[in-house]
């Protein structure tokens, strides 16, 4: 178990937490004002920050109690940016390009996927250079960059085309009707 950190001794606990997905039930000694949390709402109580659900406190805390709950806070803090500085690291580092997947030519299937998208909807070519578009998917898939208008509207829309038209040659053999 984590040893509590300074904020607790701010608070007398009326109820405890029963289970890992419950909050303990706290009275503030230095305002009396009683609130259900957990060391973040405690801090936030203590340091009078708005916005978690909690009021401020409106004591007198004293200032080496208070000293104590802000290093702590700002340690929490400091870890926190550590760990998702690490997450990131750790993704860029694994991250592939689109041209080390290429064996599996996720680009010319995502290219194909966008252009099947964008010609069955029948989206306007320009559509595809929408900054909102180009948004989401530098969001989504960073290594993608979509085809351009150009590139879209002439070998895309040419090579769709060429695969319908076999698909539907290849149903009218296959299909026919003999007399």
């Amino acid at each position: 178990m984590n040893k509590k950190g300074p904020e607790w001794e701010a608070v007398t606990i009326i109820n405890p937490r029963v289970n890992s997905n419950s909050n303990s039930k706290l009275k503030c000694l230095f305002c009396d004002y009683t609130f259900t949390g957990g060391a973040t709402r405690l801090r936030a109580h203590l340091l009078q920050r708005t916005g978690l659900g909690v009021k401020i406190c409106s004591g007198d805390i004293p200032q080496l109690l208070l000293s104590r709950v802000i290093e702590e806070d700002q340690r929490l803090i400091d870890e926190a940016k550590a760990k998702t500085k690490a997450i990131k690291l750790a993704l860029i580092k694994n991250q592939r390009t689109l041209d080390q997947c290429s064996q599996n030519n996720l680009k010319a299937n995502l290219d194909s996927q966008i252009s099947k998208f964008m010609f069955t909807e029948s989206v306007p070519f320009l559509k595809i250079e929408s900054p909102y578009l180009k948004n989401f998917i530098s969001l989504s898939c960073p290594a993608y960059h979509l085809p351009n208008r150009k590139t879209l509207a002439t070998t895309h829309l040419d090579r769709e085309y060429s695969s319908v038209k076999a698909a539907v040659e290849n149903a009218k053999n296959t299909n026919r009707f003999r007399s």
